[in-house]
């Protein structure tokens, strides 16, 4: 709803107060790196370039962690908003007895060598140069703050295990893991991966990026939402020219009117332009009115010229990623 204090011709300032519409889309990562963890006092079994992964404990008892990330930040853009995250893994050995595998968020930087385990994999092989091992981020110069690896104790998914075949975790707080290391990159770690540790006999086999079979190897689905870059709003034609009475106040309904539309679906807010300024109240349904104050009787000649104010319309669209705001919206006037 518009008012004014004047004769007008009607012309477009808009404020955007609601966030516009969003892209979305998709992108499907293959892992950048991935380890096992193999429990050893001397820090020096590893399997970098294998083609497993492995999670729990073995018979001996001995506990086996993995370790699995994804480049984020050079895979989607830097203003994308993540609303769904799914880590598919599969698992190709395992006792047949169900088991809780859980992921958590580690906290410092490690390396994958180009350590190869023979045959099942199972014990690893020596580690080689920048391997990730129990006792080290990079064998053998750098090592975690604790044996076995450094990771938010609190898991960010968990689901279970049993027979073999393809799994998946998906969760709200996968989603924070990811938009964290997409906002900043080098936080970036990946997850762990950890198998039931409460007895002996749990380990479980996964397929590393490193396994032949293309369908097998550990995959990061991610879907994203991406601002619309802002559109002007339409003026589709001009409101009449009309009086208005002294001391009464005009009311326009321009949605009715069709005259201002917004491709983004941002609200608008308006006010009058020209070098002589009205006050702007809250008018019904929350519109601006302006009121015409009480002044000497125009003449009446109607050859007379009659001033002309113009109504500004400009929109500030507030999605830019993340739940930004934007400033500078585009004017359009007639």
């Amino acid at each position: 709803m518009l008012n004014s204090c004047f004769r007008f011709a009607v012309a477009p300032l808009i404020v955007a107060c609601l966030a516009g519409p969003a892209l979305s889309d998709t992108a499907t990562l293959t892992a950048s790196r991935d380890a096992t963890l193999y429990e050893d006092a001397e820090g020096d079994r590893a399997n970098g370039s294998g083609q497993h992964l492995f999670v729990g404990r073995t018979g001996q008892p001995q506990t086996r962690r993995a370790l699995i990330a994804f480049d984020i930040g050079a895979s989607l853009p830097g203003d994308a908003t993540i609303t769904l995250v799914t880590l598919a893994l599969n698992l190709s050995k395992t006792p047949t007895s169900a088991r809780t595998a859980t992921l958590h968020r580690v906290l410092a930087d490690w390396g994958e060598g180009s350590s190869n385990a023979a045959s099942n994999e199972g014990d690893g092989t020596l580690a080689a140069t920048g391997d990730a091992t129990w006792l080290h981020t990079f064998h053998n110069t750098q090592t975690w703050a604790s044996a076995g690896g450094d990771f938010e104790a609190g898991s960010s998914a968990s689901r279970s295990i049993s027979g073999a075949g393809p799994y998946t975790w998906s969760s709200a707080g996968m989603v924070t893991d990811v938009q964290a290391w997409l906002d900043d990159p080098s936080t970036n770690f990946g997850w762990m991966i950890r198998g039931d540790e409460s007895g002996s006999k749990t380990a479980k086999r996964f397929d590393s990026r490193e396994h032949p079979t293309t369908a097998n190897r550990p995959t990061l689905t991610i879907e994203f939402e991406l601002p619309v870059a802002n559109q002007a709003p339409i003026v589709a034609g001009a409101l009449a020219d009309t009086g208005v009475v002294a001391g009464n106040t005009l009311r326009f309904a321009l949605d009715s009117l069709g005259v201002f539309t917004d491709a983004d679906g941002d609200s608008l807010s308006y006010s009058r332009g020209g070098r002589r300024r009205c006050g702007l109240g809250r008018g019904d349904n929350g519109s601006p009115d302006h009121r015409r104050p009480h002044r000497r009787q125009r003449h009446s000649d109607p050859h007379r010229r009659r001033r002309q104010r113009r109504v500004h319309i400009d929109d500030v669209h507030r999605d830019c990623g993340g739940g930004q705001h934007c400033s500078g919206g585009d004017t359009r006037s007639l």
